[in-house]
């Protein structure tokens, strides 16, 4: 499997805070509201 920019944005979240919830990280990511929803499905 391959990552991207975005994939490994959100790998680097979620190790240095693993209690975030799905919307947080897609936020911190960069993500639209619409693309948050699929973090959950990654996660």
């Amino acid at each position: 499997m391959r990552y991207d920019r975005i994939d490994a944005r959100i790998l680097e979240i979620v190790q240095k805070n693993n209690r975030l919830t799905s919307e947080v990280i897609g936020a911190l990511a960069g993500l639209s509201a619409t693309a948050r929803g699929s973090v959950r499905k990654v996660l």
